[in-house]
C-alpha cells in the first residue's frame, strides 16, 4: 500500500512540473528551404507562459495558438525561441529553428529557347478528360479551353515537356507531353466534316449537337450578353450561315465552325461532352423558383476541400482543415435540405477523394451550384499577421456575380475580414457546368480566427451565411 501511495505522488509531482514543449507546426521542418524574402511561425505553447523569438514577444491565444511573419536574409537564418515564466522571468523550454533562404530557381525557358518549329505535322491524341491548353508552353500560362479523352491534336512544333497545338493558321495553344499520346508525324492536317448540326430545346437547357467523326479541340468565349463556342479543324465548305431565334452558326476563317449564343438572362452552366460521335454544346436554363421558398428543388453540391491522407492545412495546436471542412458542410447540407435544396457532397466522411473525381461527380450531379469549402494558409512570403479574413475564388466569368453575392453575405454575418474575391484557376472552380465557386472560410495560421474556426457556433454561422448568399443570388438574379 505505501509503494502505491509513493508512485501516486510521484505522479502527481511529475504532472505538476511538466512543461508544454514549443510545437511547431510551420514550417515544418527545422532546416526548412524557402525561395521567398519571408516566411512565418505557426504552433503552439503553454499560454501561461510568454513566447520570444530572437527577444521579441509573440502574441499567444489562450489556447496556446502563435503566429509570427519574420523576414529572411539570405542564407541561414536562426530564430532562437525562448519561453519564460510570467511572473519570474524564469527560462522554462528554449528551441533554435534554422531555416535557410535560397534563390529562387531560374525560369530556363526564354523567349524562344528550346522551341523547335519545323513544316512538319505531328498528330496526337489526348489520354483524359479535362486536359487544359494553354496560351504559353508553361504552366503557369493561361488555360484557354479544357479538352476531353481521345481530343484529336495537330502539332508542329516543341518547347521543353510543351507541344505546340495548331487550332488555325493563325492561332496556336500548348499542350503538356504527359497528356497525350506519342505524337506520329503526319504529311497534312485532317479535319473533319460535321455529318449534321441539331439545336434542341428543353425545359431545362438548349443543345446545340453536332455529328462529327471525332472529338476535335474547342473554345469557349463568355461575353457579356453572349456565348460563343468555336470549332477547330472542321471542314466548313458545305456550310452557310444559319441564324435562329437566338443563335448564329457560320464559318470563319478556314476550319472553323463558330457558334454564337445570344442570351437574355446570366448564365447558369454551360458544358461541351463528345459521345458516341455527337459533340454536345449544353447552356443551362435558368432555374425555376418560388421567391419565399428559392431553395426549394434546387440542386446543389458541397465540397468539403481535402480529406483522409491530405489533410489540408494545420492549426497552431494540429487541429486539421480536412476537420474544420467537413463539419462546415454537414451543417450546410443540413441548413439547405431544411429549406428543401437536393443536396449531394463529395464526401460525407474523412476520406481522401481525387480532386478530378469530385468534378465527375458534379457533371454526374449536375447541381445548379457547386460550393468547395476550405480554410486557407499561407505560402512563403505572406504575412499571416496582415493577409487573413474571408475569400472566395472563381474562375469563368459566369460565376463572378455569385461570388460576390456570396462574400458579401459572409462577411456581413461572420465579421470576418475581407480577404477578397479573386479569379483563380482551381480545378473545382473550372467546373463550367455549374456556378463554382471556392470559398476560404477564415486563416487556419491566424491564432485569432483559427479560434473563431474551433467554435462550433463559429462554424453554423458560417453555413448559416452560405446558405443566405445562395437565397440572395436566386431571388436577384432568377427572372
Amino acid at each position: 500500500m505505501k509503494n502505491k501511495l509513493l508512485l501516486i505522488l510521484i505522479l502527481i509531482i511529475f504532472v505538476q512540473a511538466k512543461t508544454f514543449a514549443i510545437d511547431i507546426i510551420y514550417p515544418k521542418i527545422n532546416g526548412a528551404k524557402v525561395y521567398a524574402n519571408s516566411t512565418f511561425f505557426v504552433g503552439n505553447c503553454d499560454s501561461n507562459n510568454n513566447l520570444y523569438i530572437n527577444s521579441q514577444q509573440v502574441e499567444v491565444l489562450e489556447n496556446g495558438s502563435f503566429v509570427k511573419y519574420v523576414p529572411l536574409n539570405m542564407g541561414r537564418n536562426t530564430f532562437f525561441f525562448e519561453e519564460k515564466n510570467k511572473t519570474s522571468g524564469e527560462l522554462i523550454n528554449s528551441l533554435d529553428f534554422k531555416i535557410n533562404r535560397l534563390e529562387p530557381p531560374q525560369n530556363c525557358i526564354g523567349e524562344d529557347n528550346n522551341l523547335t518549329c519545323t513544316d512538319k505535322i505531328y498528330f496526337a491524341t489526348i489520354k483524359q478528360d479535362n486536359v487544359p491548353i494553354r496560351n504559353g508552353a508553361n504552366e503557369n500560362a493561361q488555360r484557354i479551353s479544357h479538352l476531353d479523352v481521345n481530343t484529336i491534336l495537330f502539332l508542329d512544333g516543341r518547347q521543353n515537356d510543351f507541344w505546340r497545338v495548331i487550332l488555325d493558321e493563325n492561332k496556336h495553344a500548348w499542350v503538356q507531353k504527359k497528356h497525350i499520346t506519342e505524337p506520329v508525324e503526319i504529311e497534312s492536317k485532317i479535319v473533319t466534316k460535321i455529318d449534321e448540326i441539331t439545336f434542341v430545346s428543353d425545359s431545362e437547357s438548349y443543345n446545340f449537337m453536332y455529328k462529327l467523326k471525332f472529338p476535335v479541340p474547342f473554345v469557349i468565349e463568355e461575353q457579356e450578353n453572349d456565348l460563343i463556342l468555336k470549332l477547330y479543324n472542321v471542314d466548313t465548305s458545305d456550310y452557310d450561315k444559319t441564324i435562329g431565334k437566338n443563335y448564329i452558326i457560320e464559318p470563319l476563317e478556314k476550319n472553323i465552325l463558330q457558334t454564337h449564343f445570344k442570351r437574355n438572362e446570366l448564365l447558369w452552366g454551360y458544358d461541351v461532352t463528345y459521345k458516341n460521335g455527337v459533340l454536345n454544346f449544353k447552356i443551362n436554363k435558368q432555374p425555376k423558383i418560388n421567391k419565399n421558398t428559392p431553395l426549394k428543388g434546387i440542386k446543389i453540391m458541397i465540397d468539403a476541400g481535402h480529406g483522409g491522407r491530405d489533410c489540408g492545412a494545420v492549426g497552431p495546436t494540429r487541429v486539421k482543415e480536412s476537420e474544420i471542412n467537413l463539419d462546415v458542410a454537414l451543417k450546410l447540407r443540413k441548413i439547405l435540405e431544411k429549406q428543401g435544396a437536393i443536396v449531394s457532397m463529395t464526401r460525407e466522411k474523412d476520406v481522401f477523394v481525387d480532386l478530378y473525381d469530385r468534378i465527375k461527380l458534379a457533371k454526374k450531379e449536375n447541381p445548379v451550384f457547386l460550393i468547395s469549402l476550405h480554410a486557407n494558409a499561407l505560402p512563403d512570403g505572406g504575412n499571416p499577421e496582415i493577409r487573413h479574413g474571408t475569400s472566395v475564388f472563381y474562375y469563368y466569368p459566369q460565376a463572378k456575380k455569385f461570388a460576390h453575392t456570396m462574400q458579401k453575405n459572409m462577411l456581413e454575418k461572420m465579421g470576418t475580414k475581407d480577404d477578397g474575391i479573386i479569379r483563380r484557376s482551381f480545378v473545382l472552380t473550372r467546373n463550367s457546368s455549374s456556378l463554382s465557386i471556392l470559398i476560404e472560410m477564415a486563416y487556419m495560421v491566424h491564432p485569432k480566427e483559427y479560434t473563431l474556426l474551433l467554435n462550433d457556433n463559429f462554424r453554423q454561422v458560417i453555413a448559416e451565411s452560405i446558405k443566405n448568399g445562395l437565397e440572395q443570388y436566386l431571388i436577384e438574379n432568377v427572372k
